[in-house]
C-alpha cells in the first residue's frame, strides 16, 4: 500500500508523518484491508487545520474522512476516529447475511435441468 501524506500551505514534521503513517497502516491490518493506495492532506483555512484522509480500496470503494481542529495532530486523531467508524461500517455490510435465515437452500447444479427444447 502507498501512503501519501501532504500538507497545502502548511510544512509536515517528520513526528507527525511518521505517527499518521503508523495509524494508517495499524487500521488496514486490524481490518484485514488491501488498499491500493492512502492519502492524507493535511491543509490550512484562517487558523484552523484541516486534515483529510482518504482510501481507494478497489472496484471504486472510496473511503474518506475529514476533520478540522486548531491542533494538527489532534486533527489527524479525530480523522482516524471517524475514518476507523466508516471501515467498520463498511465491513458490516459486508457480512453474508443468509446465514441469519432458518431455511437451507441446496445447491444444484445447471446441468440437472432442460431449458423447452424444441425438436
Amino acid at each position: 500500500m502507498q501512503v501519501q501524506i501532504t500538507g497545502k500551505k502548511i510544512e509536515i514534521s517528520e513526528a507527525l508523518r511518521t505517527q499518521t503513517e503508523n495509524k494508517i497502516r495499524e487500521i488496514s491490518e486490524k481490518y484485514a484491508l488491501n488498499p491500493l493506495e492512502c492519502s492524507v492532506t493535511f491543509s490550512k483555512a484562517g487558523h484552523m487545520i484541516k486534515c483529510d484522509v482518504e482510501m481507494h480500496l478497489g472496484r471504486e470503494i472510496y473511503v474518506r474522512a475529514h476533520e478540522e481542529t486548531l491542533d494538527a495532530y489532534l486533527s489527524v486523531e479525530q480523522a482516524i476516529e471517524t475514518f476507523e467508524k466508516r471501515l467498520r461500517r463498511h465491513k458490516k455490510r459486508l457480512i453474508d447475511h443468509y446465514k441469519k435465515r432458518d431455511t437451507k437452500y441446496e445447491k444444484v447444479s445447471g446441468s440437472q435441468y432442460v431449458i423447452n427444447a424444441q425438436v
